[in-house]
């Protein structure tokens, strides 16, 4: 497969395709805690506790760019069933996207803090695994829009 045939918007869908699968192996939600007997705090990607909604994205991600692969390669055209590629690749982008906001603004109150009196305080909202998918999510759906209108 030559890497210079693609387009940019065919470049940009795999390379946020590969970031947004990586962040959504990152810590997305975290919270922490300190009290006079200690502190600590946890945090969560999306696979701890949305598996559906990351399996979701993963599935978008793969269709996405896994339709512009297994062109490149001669294995499958999507075209050659009557469906348009940059259709489908904008379609799975989207949905992978999508589901990325929605999961950014899911979070309950969008994170906080407090105490528990004179005993101690905790905090909890977004981590930093969530920007990175987030970012990959707009260059997935940037490069997806390049296409389509590449495409045009």
């Amino acid at each position: 497969m030559d890497f210079s045939e693609l387009t940019l918007g065919e470049k940009l869908v795999g390379g946020g395709a590969i970031v947004l699968l990586i962040g959504t192996f990152l810590p997305w939600y975290g919270g922490s805690y300190n009290t006079a007997y200690g502190s600590g705090g946890s945090s969560a990607s999306l696979w701890d506790g949305g598996g559906i909604w990351a399996f979701l994205i993963l599935l978008g991600c793969v269709v996405a760019a896994g339709l512009i692969v297994l062109r490149m390669l001669g294995v499958f055209d999507i075209s050659d069933q009557g469906v348009q590629e940059p259709v489908a690749v904008l379609g799975a982008a989207g949905l992978a996207a999508l589901i990325t906001v929605w999961k950014v603004l899911s979070i309950p109150s969008g994170g906080g803090s407090g105490s528990f009196g004179e005993f101690g305080s905790y905090s909890y909202g977004r981590q930093w695994g969530l920007w990175i998918a987030v970012a990959g999510a707009v260059v997935l759906v940037v490069g997806a829009f390049m296409k389509f209108q590449e495409e045009r």
